[in-house]
């Protein structure tokens, strides 16, 4: 069968009409009205009830209309998988990354992944947390690098640690805390900080607030920010310490502030790649485990 005649049906099925069909597929309505009726023989049955005024499928023809679309695609994949193999891309990732938590060695990573991998197309997107899991549920992306994966959120998930980070507290040099080389949790008891929003980021306020009483520690938020920027800005202004992951304090460029190291061996976050359980791209453990290498090329223990 000529698969352009399952693409002349599925346009007539989707306009149920035999003048617009024939105009959006560039040919005269005889020629749709033959080619539809050799279709017909072809499949033995009628797949569409005409008359003067309208068309309808007929309930073979919504079945035959669904299969062709399926056909169609697979046809156009296998058309794309070929042209890609041609021109030397035998793949493609989509992933998603918590921007702020990863940028800065993702970057690093790809560019050598690129080169390593230059058959293989990535694709990429920022996005919190949340939105991050409906997109992997959803199948829009491939992999998901985030950080704060557990429970419940993690069940559907492959959930590879790949890398640690330490925690550190940002404050003005106006606090008294600035005269410290590193702290505890302890000492933050009912020390004022500033704190991501829960609405906004709440896996991280969760992560926030049991972190605080894993310690017994009491947790005194003067303030609910939207991004890490503005919490900055209130710690500058000592409004309240902020804690930060390491890899991110090139962020603290006021010279008024200082960064002291959280001395607890639990105050780290982790850095994991997942991606669901059900994820059948060839590519995606192909990236997995050159990215595994990359860590511990890099250090297994620290953000880069």
């Amino acid at each position: 069968m000529d698969i352009g005649r399952l693409y002349e049906y599925i346009t007539l099925a989707e306009c149920l009409n035999y003048s617009k069909a024939a105009q959006q597929l560039y040919i005269t309505q005889p020629v749709l009205s033959r080619h539809i009726h050799d279709l017909e023989v072809h499949v033995g049955t009628q797949l569409l009830v005409r008359d003067t005024h309208s068309v309808e499928l007929t309930p073979i023809g919504k079945l035959f209309y669904d299969e062709a679309l399926v056909i169609v695609s697979d046809y156009e994949k296998a058309l794309k998988k070929v042209a890609d193999t041609a021109h030397g891309t035998i793949g493609y990732l989509k992933i998603g990354f918590m921007s702020a938590a990863v940028e800065p060695f993702l970057r690093d990573f790809v560019l050598k992944f690129r080169k390593e991998q230059p058959s293989i197309q990535l694709d990429f997107e920022a996005m919190d947390l949340d939105e991050l899991i409906r997109a992997l549920n959803s199948n829009r992306v491939d992999i998901g690098f985030a950080t704060h994966v557990s429970g419940d959120v993690a069940k559907p998930f492959h959930v590879h640690q790949v890398l640690t980070d330490g925690l550190c507290l940002a404050v003005s040099t106006e606090n008294e805390l600035s005269e410290k080389d590193t702290l505890s949790i302890e000492e933050l008891s009912n020390v004022p900080i500033v704190c991501l929003s829960k609405n906004e980021h709440p896996a991280t306020h969760r992560f926030t607030e049991n972190l605080f009483l894993n310690h017994n520690s009491t947790m005194n938020v003067t303030r609910y920010v939207p991004n890490i920027d503005t919490a900055l800005f209130f710690a500058s202004i000592n409004l309240g310490a902020f804690i930060i992951p390491a890899h991110l304090t090139h962020m603290v460029s006021n010279k008024d502030m200082k960064v002291l190291p959280i001395s607890d061996a639990d105050s780290s976050i982790k850095l994991n790649i997942i991606w669901r359980k059900d994820n059948m791209n060839p590519v995606t453990p192909i990236f997995c485990d050159a990215f595994e290498s990359f860590g511990k090329d890099h250090g297994e223990n620290e953000f880069h």
